[in-house]
Order: structure tokens, then C-alpha cells, then sequence
């Protein structure tokens, strides 16, 4: 179990998706929806989730000498998971950075190439149904410094506030080789 926003029952999120992503699309795509930080909101196709799972930040192994947006290490199922401050970096200020600091994180795991990494978030809010054909690009104005490399577009929720569509691969594949890749 996992938690979810005020006022919403709890879940199994990790049995929902399985469920959901073996269904044919009915209506429109499948998106994790959650929050970065409490003022933006982002998706996630379901297809592209390995699972949720809920992380005490104590549990996160901090690794020295690495961009400060990876928090670090993981141990889930008995592999390293590297944990990313997806908040840090894309530039919004996150949560966890906060001076009371709560306790645990949503931990998103996706699969890129042949390794899990996984995104911390606050919290998970739903499973959006959105139609592929009302997705719009990002404005120039939109965008902050480097948002071009991690977003393929946005939707429009019922109050016309962006749903941003992280590419999930992108981020990790180019903060991944950013951080390591040119320290060897």
C-alpha cells in the first residue's frame, strides 16, 4: 500500500497498473499522475512503470561525489536501485530538500535499457485517462532551462493547469551519462 492524496482511499497502485496496462486502450491512454513538489504536476505512460514503491528516505544510500539530484542508492529486490531527485532536476524545489524533511518518498521504477532507476516523488495522486490527440507541445514560454530535454509535451487538466508528460528516458539516459559516464 501506498500513500495518495487527502481524502482518497488507499490502493494497491502496483495491482491497479498491471491491471491497467493489460487492458486495451478504451478511451484514451493510461498516465500515472503525481506531484513533484505541491505546485506541479506531472504523467507518466503506465506502460513505461516497472512499479511504485514506497521508500523511507533513511533507506536511501547517499553516494559521494555525484550530481546532487541523484540522492542514491536503493536496495530493491536485492539490486541497486540509483534514486533520482526528479524535482532537483528539472529545477523545482523539492520536498525532501525542505529543513523538515519528511520521512519517506514515492519511488517510481522504470526500466531504461537494461537497468531499473527509480524517480522520488511526494506523492502519487491517480491514473489518468487522457486522449493522445488533445497532448500540445511545449510553448517556448513554458519552458525553463533544460525542460526541452525532459517533457514531450503537456495536457490540460478540468482547470486548464498543465499535466506535464515526463520522458522518463530521456531524463535518466542524459542525467545518467552526465553524472557518470564522464567521470570514467
Amino acid at each position: 500500500m501506498i500513500r495518495i492524496n487527502p481524502g482518497q482511499s488507499a490502493l494497491d497502485i502496483n495491482s491497479q497498473i498491471i491491471l491497467l496496462q493489460d487492458k486495451t486502450r478504451q478511451n484514451g491512454d493510461r498516465f500515472l499522475q503525481f506531484n513533484l513538489n505541491q505546485e506541479f504536476n506531472a504523467l507518466l505512460p503506465l506502460g513505461e512503470l516497472q512499479g511504485v514503491i514506497d521508500v523511507k528516505i533513511e533507506d536511501i544510500l547517499p553516494v559521494p561525489q555525484v550530481k546532487e539530484f541523484w540522492l542514491g542508492i536503493f536496495n530493491w529486490r536485492g539490486q541497486a536501485i540509483w534514486i533520482l531527485d526528479l524535482a532537483n532536476l528539472i529545477g523545482a524545489n523539492h520536498w525532501c530538500k525542505k529543513s523538515r524533511i519528511k520521512d519517506a518518498g514515492i519511488v517510481i521504477l522504470v526500466r531504461v535499457e537494461d537497468q531499473i532507476i527509480g524517480a522520488i516523488v511526494e506523492e502519487v495522486s491517480t491514473i489518468a485517462v487522457l486522449d493522445p490527440d488533445l497532448k500540445l507541445p511545449l510553448s517556448e514560454s513554458m519552458m525553463m532551462e533544460n525542460w526541452g530535454d525532459f517533457f514531450a509535451g503537456y495536457f490540460l487538466d478540468s482547470e486548464n493547469k498543465p499535466l506535464m508528460l515526463l520522458d522518463l528516458e530521456a531524463i535518466f539516459s542524459k542525467s545518467f551519462k552526465r553524472s557518470f559516464l564522464s567521470k570514467m
